[in-house]
């Protein structure tokens, strides 16, 4: 064989093992076949979330789930896969969670991650609440899943109350003292897989208060000019009619029985007019604590 034939066979075979390294390198530039890091679950108070990293060699990336009785995947062209976009999850159920990317065919696709174990867990719906003003009720959804509601309101008192579902989805504020205050409700449940949302809807709420009045006659005492009687409210202020003139008066004394009344002595000294007519009634605190009952003439 001639020096010249030799020397095309030679480069003949260099070629064609080039060509191979090139495709080869092509591939691997467009498909990295090594498997992801493992999947991180997130949270951010109102859902859960799987993320990847990021390859743009590929076109896709898989989220694999399996449990002691099944196994399935969702496709999805982002690295990040919402909890409540996974229908087949069983809540309660454990899960090895791992990804893999997608290449062009199911040949090409890279290696799983490894496999992290993961208790399925969701979070229940954020209620939307309504406040009616003729019957001074806050209402909200009924939510499913959930055993109680936790209601949290601030502004002219603040604190929290618990509500259990078998107890209804409303508050009535009849025999709140009467305000401007925002209110949230979160639903709640007792199995730890269903978490509370805790981004609530707010409302804002002004309430009016209306004192119920005095429950006992007034009764005058000519003698010292004082005047008794009682209620089953504690009040800042009480006004005074004697005939054309309204007297606001604050100064008086209050006891209260075991039972809980308020017994009132008034000391009319300084504004008494003889021969007058006398009548008494709470004096609203503010626009939100009013009065807006009869006088109780005091005899």
């Amino acid at each position: 064989m001639s020096k010249k034939k030799i020397l095309a066979i030679v480069f003949s075979s260099l070629a064609g093992v080039l060509l191979i390294i090139g495709i080869v390198l092509a591939f691997v530039l467009n498909y990295d076949n090594n498997a992801p890091a493992a999947v991180n679950i997130l949270d951010d108070g109102s859902k859960k979330i799987f993320k990847v990293d990021m390859n743009e060699n590929y076109k896709g990336y898989r989220f694999n789930f399996t449990s002691d009785t099944k196994s399935f995947y969702v496709d999805s062209k982002s690295n990040v896969l919402n909890s409540s976009e996974v229908e087949a999850l069983a809540i309660g159920s454990n899960y090895f969670v791992s990804a893999c990317y997608l290449g062009d065919n199911e040949g090409a696709n890279s290696k799983f991650s490894q496999p992290i174990l993961w208790q399925a867990c969701t979070y229940l719906k954020q209620p939307q609440i309504t406040y009616s003003t003729v019957n001074q009720t806050l209402t909200w959804d009924s939510i499913e899943y959930a055993d109680y509601y936790k209601i949290i309101f601030t502004g002219t008192t603040s604190g929290e109350l618990r509500i259990s579902k078998a107890d209804g989805e409303s508050l009535s504020l009849l025999d709140w003292k009467g305000g401007k205050r925002n209110f949230s409700v979160i639903a709640c449940s007792n199995n730890l897989c269903y978490k509370s949302n805790l981004n609530s809807d707010i409302i804002e709420v002004e309430n009016i208060y209306r004192y119920r009045g005095f429950d006992s006659e007034a009764i005058f005492n000519g003698e010292n000019l004082t005047v008794k009687v009682s209620s089953q409210e504690l009040y800042e202020a009480i006004n005074i009619k004697i005939g054309i003139l309204t007297f606001r008066l604050t100064n008086f004394v209050v006891t209260q029985s075991v039972d809980g009344t308020y017994n009132y002595t008034i000391n009319l000294k300084p504004i008494y007019q003889s021969g007058q007519s006398m009548f008494i009634a709470p004096a609203n605190k503010d626009n939100y604590n009013i009065y807006d009952g009869q006088y109780l003439q005091i005899k």
